[in-house]
């Protein structure tokens, strides 16, 4: 019988699965955009070519990943 661990494991699965699926079968980003969406700071030119379709700059992704973080 699974647990909540179990379940928990298998759902972290099924998105891991189905987001990889997606990067590699989905479409390729642009070059990213020259203005981070969150905070309206320019991007830089080597992080734009460094990350396909970036759209926000270093100090908002790191808090994004932070937030993700905490939440799972």
């Amino acid at each position: 019988m699974a647990d909540d661990a179990d379940n928990a494991q298998a759902a972290t699965d099924r998105f891991l699965s189905h987001a990889l699926a997606g990067r590699i079968t989905g479409p390729r980003p642009g070059p990213g955009s020259d203005a981070c969406v969150r905070c309206g700071e320019p991007i830089p030119a080597a992080r734009r070519h460094a990350v396909d379709g970036v759209a926000t700059c270093v100090s908002c992704q790191d808090e994004l990943e932070r937030a993700r973080r905490r939440v799972a």
